[in-house]
């Protein structure tokens, strides 16, 4: 079941992905893509192999989201100090396993989103300018996807600090019953 919603995580994540390289790809070839997009979406085929696509993409985003968010981690690790070698040890002692799987996964869904986002953004303005000609389209989009960005960064933070507080204190509890 793990592995399930792993995969799952991987194909939203690479999902996110597909959509600022759909847009790479509208503004290296410009409108024609539409059409090629247009196949891809109306060919069964064409979709199962996108879906494979989405897990190899969502798998890469993630390693690199988990690489710059790395001293992050860490550095909100390092203010909610824990004796267990992992985090997730000390949930499944008091039967919490599913609790700390679900706030993981939103922790690596978050990271890769606020990446994807990022670059959405920009690659969003370049093709609002040079493929669409308008300016009004390339700030709502640069704003819009890097304010979201900025969103999932606060929602990261956010959820980083509650799990290993939470973590924190459930190990606490533990080492007082005994």
């Amino acid at each position: 079941m793990q592995t399930t919603k792993l995969y799952v995580e991987y194909i939203i994540i690479g999902l996110e992905t597909l959509t600022w390289l759909g847009l790479l790809i509208l503004l290296i070839l410009g409108t024609p893509a539409i059409a090629i997009f247009d196949y891809c979406i109306q060919n069964l085929l064409t979709s199962i192999f996108m879906l494979g696509a989405c897990y190899v993409l969502g798998l890469l985003v993630d390693r690199v989201a988990d690489q710059l968010t790395k001293k992050t981690k860490e550095k909100i690790k390092g203010d909610y100090p824990i004796e267990a070698n992992t985090s997730i040890t000390v949930f499944y002692k008091v039967k919490q396993g599913s609790f700390a799987a679900v706030s993981l996964s939103r922790i690596r869904i978050l990271r890769s989103t606020m990446l994807n986002f990022a670059i959405t953004g920009f690659v969003g303005m370049l093709v609002a300018i040079v493929v669409y000609h308008n300016g009004l389209l390339c700030i709502m989009t640069l704003f819009g996807f890097e304010i979201m960005a900025l969103i999932a960064r606060w929602a990261h933070k956010s959820l980083l600090e509650s799990y290993y507080s939470k973590t924190q204190q459930i190990e606490a509890d533990i080492n007082n019953e005994l």
